[in-house]
């Protein structure tokens, strides 16, 4: 059983969403509140936030879109992955698999077939996890002009790469030494 908890915001959590993300502002390069509230209306508008709590403390976001940002939404069968905000305590833990397991579930329940993320050219760790699960497509630039690198899965093997990283990561705990 995990010890995060995850569930679906509504726009009642508005607040609570931007004061996490916000309190993440070096980590996201974010300089003006008012873009953390442009974020949020966006992700309430155009798709969904996820939280993960940790005792009843918010530690994880993972906010998605229907459609592709850089087309104004378009094609709807694209979920697109659209900021990802995780707590220090809980970085380089299992929280953001966990919470792409639960994001697949809801893309899958949906009838979205495809699904999109993008990361900085220059973060090399999250480029070699987003690797893991989905082949690169191509280069853009994000909402703020920074080049990323754009990857590219269907659910399904979004599904079946996640599952990989789960028994790999299960495998690796049931090894260390005690």
């Amino acid at each position: 059983m995990s010890q995060y908890q995850f569930r679906l915001c509504t726009p009642d959590d508005a607040a609570a969403v931007q004061n996490f993300l916000w309190s993440l502002k070096d980590d996201l390069f974010f300089t003006e509140r008012e873009t953390v509230e442009e974020i949020t209306q966006t992700l309430f508008q155009e798709g969904g936030i996820l939280v993960g709590t940790q005792y009843d403390e918010m530690v994880a976001l993972l906010g998605y879109v229907y459609g592709n940002p850089a087309k104004d939404y378009q094609n709807k069968d694209v979920g697109f992955l659209y900021v990802v905000g995780l707590a220090e305590s809980v970085r380089r833990t299992r929280i953001m698999l966990e919470g792409l397991h639960f994001v697949v579930r809801t893309f899958l329940a949906r009838g979205t077939k495809t699904f999109r993320f993008h990361a900085l050219e220059t973060d090399k760790n999250i480029n070699r996890m987003y690797s893991l699960l989905a082949r690169p497509i191509g280069k853009e630039r994000n909402r703020r002009g920074y080049p990323c690198n754009l990857y590219e899965a269907t659910i399904e093997e979004l599904a079946v790469a996640l599952s990989r990283m789960n028994q790999d990561t299960q495998a690796q705990i049931g090894s260390a030494p005690s």
